[in-house]
């Protein structure tokens, strides 16, 4: 299985990467400076597609 992070998952290039990763079987972790964006990004690519629970660090 691979696992796939991208950083600026949030918009842009990085998000459109995700959805097609995500889009393809592909396991993605969203990574994003602002954790609120990337929680929100996260939310929208699991509109259309399965996804976790966010993971943060301590």
């Amino acid at each position: 299985m691979t696992i796939t992070f991208i950083t600026g998952a949030n918009k842009g290039l990085g998000y459109e990467t995700a959805r097609r990763l995500i889009a393809l079987g592909q396991t993605v972790v969203v990574g994003a400076r602002n954790p609120a964006l990337g929680a929100a990004a996260a939310q929208a690519l699991g509109a259309r597609f399965p996804v976790q629970p966010p993971h943060r660090r301590p």
